[in-house]
């Protein structure tokens, strides 16, 4: 059994993840534990433990000999990502309307983070699959744009009302305006991004017991 990582790697992981994130190192860069270890003042072990948690989510890979560099995605790849989140997100729609969840963090996060807001949903529908694979494909696609959100700030006035459409709409289990309200919360993503026009693989007609197990 992996042994779980303590709380100040945890933490020097998040540090890392944010500057990761905001391309500093950018991706294809070296980093090691010693340099972690020199940079942050922390026991070798706590380095290695923070670089263990990025390698598990992708942000870092280890090549051969040990070496690792921080992952590369290419921006080329932003059309699949973006098709790879909408298809979860429609699952996770559709999961919400079946079993209505929780969704109180839901409602915070459109209030006070609406740049999160699908994320947050995502991981409202209590589905660790659906969350799994979604939070790759946002860190992948952080990676490929070089922010950490494609979203414009949370307190942006158009984003926050999209996503309390979206939040209302999935209290009150109305499948129509929910699907809407998320396509406007995908466009805006799509063409933040700098892919508009991504073909979308749309869920709608499609039985939801069929598609989410």
């Amino acid at each position: 059994m992996a042994r779980r990582a303590g709380p100040l790697a945890e933490q020097l992981a998040q540090h890392l993840r944010d500057r990761i994130l905001g391309g500093d190192p950018p991706g294809g860069d070296r980093v090691s534990e010693l340099s972690v270890t020199n940079e942050y003042g922390v026991a070798r072990p706590t380095a290695k433990a923070a670089l263990d948690i990025l390698v598990m989510e992708g942000l870092v890979s280890r090549e051969p000999y040990s070496a690792l560099r921080v992952t590369t995605v290419a921006a080329g790849e932003v059309p699949e990502l973006l098709a790879l989140l909408e298809v979860v997100e429609q699952l996770a729609v559709g999961r919400i309307l079946r079993e209505g969840p929780d969704l109180r963090s839901l409602r915070d996060a459109a209030r006070s983070a609406a740049d999160r807001v699908l994320e947050v949903m995502v991981e409202a529908a209590a589905s660790s699959r659906l969350s799994r694979t979604h939070r790759q494909g946002t860190l992948e696609l952080a990676l490929a744009t070089g922010r950490r959100t494609p979203f414009p700030a949370a307190t942006d006035a158009g984003l926050r009302v999209r996503a309390e459409a979206l939040t209302e709409s999935l209290f009150l289990l109305q499948e129509a305006p929910a699907r809407t309200a998320l396509s406007d919360l995908q466009e805006q993503r799509r063409e933040l991004s700098g892919a508009p026009g991504t073909p979308r693989f749309a869920l709608e007609g499609t039985p939801a017991a069929a598609v989410d197990r």
